[in-house]
């Protein structure tokens, strides 16, 4: 017998999900947009670590990544309506959602923000995610070489440009956007940034000796300049903070998506860790600034950790950013 109302704060105020649980018409499919999806999509994230593509999570789009997580979801827990189906469906329907919202509910934390072992934990979410780092700038670089070329002979191939910016728009439109590139690529931008993801990646091989974990206390003691406290009496800190050259200190926010934890331990996606990273990267090892790039001068946006995680974010992620 289906529930009367959804429980889990995520879902209790959602018009759609609490109709979903009742209603056929208001089960969620393939092609809807909207909070609610974004809803399921958080719960997949909890529940299940799914992987959910970034531009979905951004759009809050019910794609191929998130059809994939729900179908997964389904087919491990056996989630089917035997009145008419031999196998799982990727719809979130009324035994999906009420499923997911008890899942919610029963959820344990993987850990305690203030706990003693938060530490160790930061340092196995960063050895996990570091591969993907070395990935995201082995990316970067090579489609910043392949435009290098491509503008170096526009002259004698000009199809050889024209045919990079039809597959790559994103990475023209962040080079401009970011890079202070005018409309025509410009070799000493795109040279400019090359250069530097070399930098970026001649440093690769020393993240797990300079990147920390360190508990929120320990956090917030060492960095008091970087805790903000508003009115509510709430706290704000960012998820990391570099001390060169003692390293980068990666907080208990640095943690896997987890809805039911607070606010502030609420948790990132895997592409949201990754180049985190990389932003720490620049801050360290780089004496980069924090600053919106965006309407800058090559000068000025070469400086900010920003540049390259949103040039990353759009080159490898397909992700207008931010």
């Amino acid at each position: 017998m289906v529930k009367a109302a959804l429980e889990h704060p995520l879902f209790k105020n959602n018009t759609r999900l609490q109709g979903c649980l009742h209603n056929d018409t208001d089960h969620v499919k393939f092609g809807d947009t909207g909070d609610y999806v974004f809803a399921i999509q958080m719960a997949l994230l909890t529940i299940d670590k799914a992987n959910i593509d970034p531009r979905e999570l951004k759009g809050q789009t019910f794609q191929q990544s998130t059809q994939d997580a729900v179908l997964s979801y389904k087919r491990t827990r056996k989630i089917i309506n035997a009145s008419y189906q031999a196998s799982a469906d990727a719809i979130v329907g009324r035994m999906t959602i009420e499923r997911l919202d008890d899942d919610l509910l029963g959820h344990k934390h993987s850990s305690n923000p203030f706990g003693p072992d938060e530490p160790a934990r930061i340092l196995g979410v960063l050895s996990r995610e570091r591969p993907a780092v070395t990935r995201i700038v082995a990316k970067s670089l090579e489609l910043l070489r392949q435009l290098l070329e491509a503008t170096r002979e526009r002259n004698e191939d000009p199809g050889k440009l024209l045919n990079f910016e039809a597959n790559n728009p994103l990475v023209l439109d962040a080079l401009r956007r970011f890079c202070g590139m005018s409309f025509t690529p410009d070799i000493v931008v795109i040279e400019t940034m090359a250069r530097q993801y070399e930098e970026f990646q001649k440093q690769l091989p020393n993240l797990p000796r300079d990147q920390k974990g360190i508990d929120f206390a320990g956090f917030v003691a060492r960095f008091p300049a970087n805790v903000t406290t508003a009115a509510d009496g709430s706290v704000s800190v960012p998820p990391a903070v570099s001390d060169p050259p003692a390293g980068m200190f990666f907080n208990p926010r640095y943690r896997d998506v987890d809805a039911t934890q607070t606010p502030l331990f609420i948790g990132m996606a895997p592409a949201t860790l990754q180049l985190m990273q990389l932003h720490e990267m620049g801050h360290f090892y780089f004496d980069f600034a924090d600053g919106d790039p965006r309407g800058k001068s090559l000068s000025i946006a070469k400086k900010f950790a920003q540049t390259y995680e949103f040039f990353s974010k759009q080159a490898v992620f397909r992700l207008i950013a931010p």
